[in-house]
């Protein structure tokens, strides 16, 4: 995979700060219509299918969630649990064993309000999509005839969602494999030249605790390092600044992720302009 210029490296490193400052806003305005339960991409995914579809069997679902087997059951646990979506045996199949999904009344209409409350959010979050597309654009990336909408805006934000998460980790197992957290940390130490831990705490959601717990994982794999006192005048202050491995881990994440400007510059240029995300 080839490297990128220092240039690029940066403007990718701030359209991925830019996305989780994006998801926050979303996640806020899910949060108070309480809807929680719907946070997760796949979650939104497999509910929007349903949402539109009707009953699907999970199968179908598979390739809308991005999961495997086992991750498209413990998903469908969840929502079940959650009172959203039930597993039936198939009326027209004489396979007992043969099920379809479908969403409640109540998951009906929790998914129908999720798409409102995330129409309802675009205004706040179109300034933030328009520098995503400024700096796509920056990078190489626009309209590409490959690129074409697919079904509702709100499915593919979702999808999007899934696959930064996915080509910024890495593959499991592969010696540049990196956590998104991780990554999203290392991006916005390396874009302040240093962040305090508390601004660590607002972009992730984290509690204090939750923040530390972070920091000292990423410090015992080398790949932050924190500097006490390095505040004038503030001897308790800590700084968090990528160490040279995180920042060689975060180019290989960041080179993964360029591969899809086309697709974050379509996505947000969607968002930038309004496009409603009702089905």
């Amino acid at each position: 995979m080839a490297t990128l210029d220092a240039a690029t490296r940066e403007r990718v490193a701030m359209m991925l700060v830019l996305v989780r400052r994006m998801s926050l806003v979303f996640d806020t305005a899910i949060d108070r219509a309480g809807l929680g339960e719907l946070r997760q991409n796949a979650e939104v995914r497999v509910c929007l299918a349903l949402y539109r579809d009707g009953a699907l069997r999970p199968r179908d679902l598979q390739q809308a969630a991005g999961l495997t087997s086992g991750g498209l059951t413990k998903l469908l646990d969840r929502l079940e649990s959650a009172g959203l979506a039930h597993r039936g045996a198939r009326g027209d199949c004489r396979d007992g064993r043969a099920v379809e999904v479908e969403l409640t009344d109540a998951g009906r209409a929790a998914m129908g309000r999720f798409i409102e409350v995330v129409d309802d959010a675009h205004d706040d979050v179109r300034p933030i999509a328009k520098e995503i597309v400024q700096l796509a654009e920056a990078c190489g990336g626009g309209p590409s005839a490959g690129l074409e909408p697919c079904g509702e805006l709100i499915a593919c934000v979702a999808r999007l969602g899934t696959t930064l998460r996915e080509s910024a980790a890495g593959e499991a197992g592969s010696p540049t494999a990196i956590e998104f957290s991780s990554l999203i940390v290392l991006c916005h130490a390396e874009l302040e030249g240093g962040c305090r831990p508390g601004s660590v705490m607002e972009l992730l959601e984290l509690s204090s605790g939750g923040a530390t717990k972070l920091l000292d994982r990423l410090e015992a794999s080398g790949l932050v390092r924190r500097d006490y006192g390095a505040v004038d005048g503030d001897r308790r202050a800590v700084v968090v600044t990528p160490t040279p491995t995180g920042r060689r881990l975060m180019g290989h994440a960041l080179a993964r992720v360029a591969t899809h400007l086309d697709e974050l510059w379509l996505v947000n240029h969607w968002l930038a302009e309004g496009v409603s995300t009702r089905p």
